[in-house]
């Protein structure tokens, strides 16, 4: 039987009928996006559908916690005559959950603050328009608190989604109102992605769907945090996932913020150019126990290279010739893969895909070599990345790296708000922040928020610290919605959503004075949310009129 992939669309015309001539399932995303489940064997059919602009396969996603709010200038804004809590602003969470029975997540009367938990890792009736998943209302999860009951599990299995929940707006009701997370008072929307398999691209395209459909539903506006990220990519903004999120942060009142990830000290970048005729030698460091690891290079599509990836021991793969095909090979119980990829409508970027899977036990570990024969070349830059630190270890790294567009997908899609990370205590940029800009020359990060030690909501009970980007885009997060509270629910500002309210984060940022900005370490600064208001507090005494 073959297998299925859910594979991302750009289409034209009638979804349905894609479906229809597919005799497939499938998910319209809105905007000209879908997902479609398919044989691998007829992707090819379905690339050459007259409907259908564009395919693309879902690549994997990782967490970017390494292990609340009293940093960033949020108390004077929450405590101040504005009073902002991020009340009538939705908190939208895709994640691995959320212990909805954690204290912070309910009200003084006993009723849940989240009004939707759309559950990916179990059957049942799906949101319209999607396929997968079970959704329960604030009746539903009211019922599971009261009785436990329902079909509803609190438990939160990697404890990711509670934490990151927590810093974005967790009522600190287990603490007596000590931890507080920094929109206490708005109303969260859940989407739990499956703990029992990797998470791809797509369930993170289908949770914003459903996340924004609920926001325009409710007629409310909606920050919606992203704490996953990857490496596997051009990290241009150009894939279909990252072009999609971008285009579904333009609909409603909207913002979406995603972390930058934790690759700024990892030696996971490679940049460097090959001439014509040239033989490079690129080193790598592999670690040991690791059964699978992936290289992405990028490169320009008019330069032909040829590859050999040599092991230690001697392992190595032959010269494999540039000829636009994909290769498969086994030797000494290791799999080895090289997919020769295309340019896109999108972009003129090549990927070349390399991996290694050991058949039986782990992959050598040591020195790892990835020779490459310029054949015609007539630009000379790539860029090679190794897979996140979640996922390969700190040490798996590439002897001579470039920390530089280290930024993850997708905080490197435009649009997005990308958030990394500083130690509130120090007000230093922490070493594992990711770094930009992304590979189009597109500022990121944004900006940085807390990310070092900052306590948050534990799944099962009480608070635990926490370290990394995942927990500092909530708290960029809970910032964006007090401004959407602040213009949009109490009527300042009825436009404070999307690059908007990124203007302002970036304009309110403290920076340093012997540090010019924006720049590839801090973006536009330190997320200050007194800043961010008051300058936006300025524009009151414009006439509305006056700004058409």
């Amino acid at each position: 039987m073959d297998d299925y992939v859910d594979a991302i669309i750009k289409y034209n015309g009638d979804f349905e009928n894609i479906l229809k001539a597919f005799d497939a399932k499938g998910e319209d995303l809105s905007l000209g996006y879908g997902i479609i489940v398919i044989p691998y064997g007829r992707l090819a059919e379905l690339a050459f559908y007259e409907q259908v602009d564009y395919v693309e396969l879902p690549r994997n996603l990782e967490l970017m916690l390494v292990s609340a709010s009293e940093g960033s200038c949020i108390p004077p804004v929450r405590g101040g005559a504005e009073g902002l809590t991020g009340k009538g602003v939705l908190l939208g969470v895709i994640d691995s959950g959320i212990d909805f029975t954690h204290p912070d997540f309910i009200d003084d009367d006993g009723k849940s603050r989240i009004l939707d938990i759309w559950d990916l890792s179990i059957d049942g009736s799906a949101p319209d328009s999607l396929c997968s998943g079970r959704n329960f209302d604030n009746s539903a999860i009211n019922t599971c608190i009261e009785t436990g009951e329902g079909g509803l599990s609190p438990y939160d299995e990697l404890g990711h989604g509670t934490a990151i929940a927590g810093a974005m707006g967790g009522n600190g009701r287990a603490s007596g109102g000590r931890f507080k997370g920094v929109a206490p008072e708005g109303d969260f929307l859940v989407v739990k992605l499956s703990p029992d398999r990797p998470i791809l691209t797509v369930d993170i395209m289908r949770g914003v769907k459903f996340l924004i459909d609920k926001s325009v539903e409710l007629g409310r506006p909606i920050v919606i945090n992203i704490s996953y990220g990857t490496s596997n990519g051009s990290h241009g903004g150009s894939s279909l996932f990252e072009e999609y999120l971008d285009s579904m942060s333009d609909v409603g009142r909207t913002v979406i913020t995603a972390a930058v990830g934790n690759e700024g000290d990892a030696g996971h970048h490679f940049r460097g150019r090959i001439a014509d005729g040239e033989t490079k030698d690129i080193e790598i460091n592999i670690a040991a126990e690791l059964g699978y690891v992936y290289l992405s290079l990028w490169k320009d599509f008019v330069d032909k290279m040829n590859f050999e990836l040599i092991l230690p021991g001697g392992i190595s793969t032959g010269i494999i010739e540039y000829n636009g095909s994909f290769y498969r090979m086994e030797m000494d119980k290791i799999s080895f893969g090289i997919d020769v990829g295309r340019p896109s409508p999108y972009s003129s970027d090549q990927e070349i895909f390399f991996y290694a899977r050991s058949i039986t036990g782990t992959l050598p570990a040591g020195k790892w070599i990835l020779r490459i024969y310029g054949e015609d070349i007539v630009d000379g830059r790539i860029n090679i990345w190794l897979p996140v630190n979640e996922l390969v270890s700190p040490s798996s790294y590439f002897p001579d790296s470039d920390r530089e567009i280290t930024v993850t997908l997708p905080s490197t899609a435009p649009n997005i708000l990308s958030v990394g990370a500083y130690d509130p205590e120090t007000n230093a940029r922490a070493d594992f922040s990711s770094i930009g800009y992304n590979s189009k020359g597109d500022i990121k990060p944004d900006l940085l928020a807390p990310g070092v030690n900052i306590i948050s909501t534990r799944a099962g009970g009480g608070y635990d610290s926490y370290t990394g980007t995942s927990i500092a885009a909530p708290i960029a997060s809970g910032v964006a919605a007090l401004l959407m509270e602040w213009g949009i629910i109490n009527k300042n500002e009825p436009f404070m959503y999307g690059q908007k309210l990124k203007a302002f984060l970036r304009i309110g940022a403290e920076r340093d004075p012997d540090m010019s900005y924006p720049n590839r370490l801090y973006g536009y600064g330190r997320l200050c949310a007194e800043n961010s208001v008051k300058n936006a507090e300025q524009y009151i005494n414009i006439p509305l009129a006056e700004l058409f």
